[in-house]
């Protein structure tokens, strides 16, 4: 299996974070379909899928537990990320309301799409930023400055109340409007951000797993553990194992 994290145009960079692409290849030991579980997202994203049983476009909202899919051989997942403080009319309207789902996407985004064939190895990414540009300039998109600065802050791992006390404004107003635009509350992302950025340290940059969780603003490793285990509901071991096992690549 492969997952790789891809750069968009410049053009789209302040609307998407990044491309993300999941390709699962046959390989004859393994019995499929396989129960494939990754950690809560804080960012909606619209994936295009290419799976023995359906072929098409799909929105995944936000997770604040862990996602679960079944894959087959010689499938492909390449979602399109976007920033969590961007609204996008008519495409992502209520964030709250697809959390920890997946829906489907309107008839004209899916014509958008409908002839691009994604297959295992596929890496055209300017055909699909030029298919977004023009779905993007028929839309309207809000971009939320306040909750884009609390997002970026969390995402260093600064504690919630530190970044709070920097915003003149009541933190109910500030919790209200973080929600109604991310679709999780700060906590959550908080919670989810720290948990991805530990282990991109551990997976991605081979750092000491105890140098990591102190890093990323745990204060020990039972600590750590305990809050994997309420969303993963699996050994942290074991997951460390599974992401192993998964070939990754981030440009």
């Amino acid at each position: 299996m492969k997952y790789i994290e891809h750069p968009p145009d410049s053009i789209l960079k302040e609307i998407i974070q990044n491309y993300w692409k999941f390709e699962v290849l046959d390989f004859p030991d393994l019995k499929f379909p396989l129960n494939h579980e990754t950690l809560p997202e804080s960012t909606v994203s619209l994936v295009l899928i290419n799976q023995p049983y359906f072929n098409g476009v799909r929105l995944m909202g936000p997770h604040n537990i862990k996602y679960t899919q079944s894959i087959f051989p010689n499938s492909i997942f390449l979602g399109v990320r976007f920033h969590p403080w961007i609204i996008i009319k008519s495409l992502i309207n209520n964030k709250a309301n697809i959390l920890n789902k997946t829906i489907d996407t309107s008839t004209s985004v899916q014509n958008h799409f409908k002839d691009i064939s994604i297959k295992v190895g596929f890496d055209n990414f300017k055909l699909i930023d030029k298919q977004l540009i023009k779905i993007l300039n028929t839309v309207e998109i809000e971009k939320n400055n306040l909750v884009k600065f609390i997002c970026l802050e969390l995402s260093l791992g600064k504690p919630i109340s530190e970044v709070i006390i920097q915003i003149p404004i009541s933190t109910r107003v500030i919790q209200k409007k973080f929600k109604e635009v991310t679709g999780v509350t700060m906590k959550q992302y908080s919670k989810i951000e720290r948990q991805r950025n530990t282990w991109k340290s551990i997976i991605l940059e081979r750092k000491n797993q105890m140098d990591a969780i102190l890093d990323n603003g745990y204060y020990d490793q039972s600590h750590f553990i305990n809050e994997f285990k309420k969303i993963m509901n699996r050994s942290h071991n074991d997951f460390q194992s599974y992401l192993l096992s998964v070939e990754m690549a981030f440009h």
